[in-house]
């Protein structure tokens, strides 16, 4: 539904993808398979991860090193460097 939805809203273009999770909270590994799949790639061309606290960390690297999706993926702990890092793969969208 999520995939559907951003292809609606940007017309089958992909976007660049700024995560940011609450305080405390999870990925779980069929969360983390289904945002590494194909089908995500499709309509995500990056990701910025900000990592709020040790277990984002453990899970996003879990994430990137475990499900290793199919697009440049970074983590971060400033949002406004991740917003930086996002802009520069602006590039990505035109594929």
């Amino acid at each position: 539904a999520m995939f559907d939805a951003m292809a609606t809203a940007r017309g089958g273009a992909k976007s660049l993808f700024l995560v940011s999770f609450g305080q405390g909270a999870t990925l779980t590994n069929d969360a983390r398979a289904h945002a590494s799949s194909p089908e995500s790639s499709a309509y995500i061309a990056a990701d910025a991860i900000l990592l709020r606290d040790f277990g984002h960390q453990l899970s996003a690297n879990a994430f990137v090193r475990v499900n290793r999706p199919q697009r440049p993926i970074q983590l971060f702990s400033d949002k406004d460097e991740a917003v930086t890092w996002l802009k520069q793969q602006r590039h990505l969208l035109a594929e």
